[in-house]
């Protein structure tokens, strides 16, 4: 017969290991060197690891958000939102001591004992080229009204209503080009 001090000893030594192992296949496995946000929640929502990444993110989060920015009340709820299988993936706003940063939400199926993994994926850069995009779009845009079509070989112009005019317009007696 085994005493209760002995149990709960050798529960403990089990426990330590099992925590030691986890913390092996952890780094192991890169959680920690990821340079994206990444956290690891049960089934209600609850947090329960963040990578470097993410726990710097939080560091720097304000506990409520302002002005559209994310905070750790708004995290919280995109947490108990992934849990409950209702996160689409989702662009959220973060001021940081760097400046303004993107991030998408991602969310994985349900792993083991209903853990899942939300990803903070950065997609500042994306976000600056789409607007520096849409920038040159418009100015594209801008330019071609400007533009008018001018004949190479005699200078006539077309005109809003399609016709030509002005010198040679189209040597008169040729169709335009």
């Amino acid at each position: 017969m085994r005493n209760e001090g002995g149990m709960t000893a050798a529960r403990s030594r089990g426990a330590g290991l099992f925590a030691e192992g986890a913390r092996r296949q952890r780094r192991a496995s890169g959680f920690d060197s990821l340079p994206e946000p990444l956290f690891l929640i049960d089934g209600e929502g609850r947090l329960l690891e963040a990578n470097e990444a993410a726990a710097l993110l939080l560091a720097a989060l304000p506990a409520e958000g302002s002005g559209g920015a994310l905070g750790r009340a708004e995290l919280a709820e995109l947490f108990r939102r992934a849990a409950a299988r209702s996160l689409e993936p989702s662009p959220l706003r973060v001021d940081s001591p760097e400046g303004e940063r993107h991030y998408e939400a991602r969310c994985s199926a349900a792993g083991p004992e209903g853990l899942k993994a939300v990803l903070l994926a950065d997609i500042t850069v994306w976000k600056r080229l789409l607007a520096e995009k849409e920038s040159l779009l418009a100015r594209d845009r801008a330019a071609g009204e400007r533009l008018v079509p001018v004949c190479a070989r005699c200078g006539a112009r077309r005109d809003e209503s399609g016709a030509w005019s002005g010198p040679g317009a189209v040597d008169r007696e040729s169709p335009a080009p």
